[in-house]
């Protein structure tokens, strides 16, 4: 077994140069867009993802190992050793991975374990599902080279938002959030307020970040502040196998959840033993980028109590989002034709036609008069799942038709009325 201290600059600077590399590839091919090349993009986004993926999730699953272990041995983690765990762990997870497809029902041709003879175990897709995960990872290259672009415009500007967010967090947790973000950029850019030489990891005690911070940081923080910032940036090892609603711990990392695991590195990215903090710099420039990106769009870091101010700006977030969809849709039907209604409530529209209380509202009604044709364009702003379990849950709100409460039996409700009634009439 290997010392935890020891260990950490080579298991904090493995995952900080493949996320840095990472983050640059995907840089140039966006900057490519701006020109003509002769390559596929999408294809070395795929590729280049791919790789990213698959090894940040060995790299963190180590991390988070090591730390809920938090060993104190005389023995330093090597490189080979390294090697070998990254392997080991590779298969682990790829076994996990496999586990929840099955146990799921992701994909319609479920993989086959095959035992070697010398008792390894590999996972074998079946040649359809490779090919639908081909297609899904070529789709979703697209999507992350493009995303910035022909985004929805909104009501509430990114000011707004981070202010919204900023005073979440400082009924909840004491600190705001955008104090949190600027200690953490503190941390990843250390040796520019520290004399220190650079190098793939940093470590100093309490008292020598709050004295650097105080000294660097333009906002106005307290030493409390910052001290509560610390603890809550702080993956703790007692936490780590911990999940939301469950008093017992699991058997081990528990990287099939995301929903009830708040204690995962991506999110915290400091380390304490004893009275000293370590961390990696682009691990702290990173854990901003997920913080800020999953909050901003709507999206919850993991399952938030209901009760909390975060949670509430969260939802508010979302609900903008959604608002903002269903204006851009309006606006660019409406192009196409003056009768066109918004977030229409038959029930209330009109109070005497008897329509059913119980269809919702239609997002957006278009009539093409020379077409002689009735749209009803459903709009809906969906947080990308990050699990299998996610996924399937995901899955069961819009697409389940055992319960007609879910989502697309409401859809259909809308559609079958629409289709035995004249609404059109409605948009005259």
């Amino acid at each position: 077994m290997y010392d935890l201290v020891k260990s950490l600059p080579l298991l904090l600077g493995s995952l900080d140069a493949l996320t840095s590399n990472y983050d640059l590839k995907r840089q140039e091919l966006k900057l490519s867009l701006e020109r003509d090349v002769d390559y596929d993009r999408e294809e070395h986004e795929k590729e280049a993802y791919g790789d990213y993926r698959h090894f940040t999730k060995c790299y963190r699953y180590l991390i988070e190992k090591f730390v809920s272990l938090s060993l104190k041995r005389s023995m330093a983690l090597g490189e080979k050793e390294f090697q070998r765990l990254v392997a080991l762990t590779e298969r682990l997870l790829s076994i996990y991975e496999a586990s929840d497809i099955i146990t799921y029902s992701l994909v319609t041709h479920r993989p086959r374990l095959r035992v070697n003879s010398d008792y390894s175990v590999k996972i074998v897709d079946h040649y359809q599902t490779k090919r639908e995960f081909k297609q899904l990872a070529q789709e979703e290259a697209a999507f992350r080279l493009k995303a910035d672009r022909g985004k929805v415009a909104e009501k509430r500007n990114h000011e707004a938002t981070i202010e919204l967010i900023n005073q979440a967090f400082l009924e909840d947790y004491g600190f705001e959030f955008k104090n949190m973000c600027a200690l953490l950029q503190l941390l990843a850019t250390w040796t520019e307020y520290v004399d220190t030489a650079e190098d793939v990891t940093y470590s100093a005690d309490e008292p020598m970040i709050i004295k650097a911070a105080q000294s660097a940081l333009l906002l106005p923080i307290t030493e409390e502040e910052i001290k509560g910032i610390l603890d809550f940036v702080t993956l703790k090892p007692d936490k780590i196998l911990m999940l939301i609603g469950d008093a017992t711990p699991t058997q081990d990392v528990p990287v099939w959840e995301q929903k009830k695991r708040p204690m995962r590195y991506n999110l915290r990215p400091l380390i304490k033993v004893e009275e000293t903090y370590y961390w990696g710099p682009y691990a702290c420039h990173r854990a901003i980028g997920v913080w800020n990106w999953l909050l901003t769009n709507g999206g919850e870091p993991y399952n938030l109590n209901r009760d909390t101010a975060l949670s509430r700006a969260v939802q508010s977030i979302k609900t903008e989002k959604e608002k903002a969809i269903v204006d851009e849709t309006y606006n660019l039907v409406r192009a196409r034709s003056l009768k066109t209604e918004k977030n229409v409530f038959l029930h209330k529209r009109d109070k005497t036609g008897g329509h059913p209380t119980d269809l919702g509202d239609f997002d957006t009604l278009v009539f093409l008069e020379d077409a002689g044709v009735l749209l009803n364009i459903e709009c809906k702003y969906v947080v990308f799942a990050q699990t299998p379990r996610d996924a399937l849950t995901q899955a069961q709100y819009y697409f389940d038709q055992t319960s007609r409460q879910k989502y697309l039996a409401k859809v259909e409700k809308r559609h079958d009325y629409q289709r035995t009634s004249n609404l059109w009439i409605y948009l005259a």
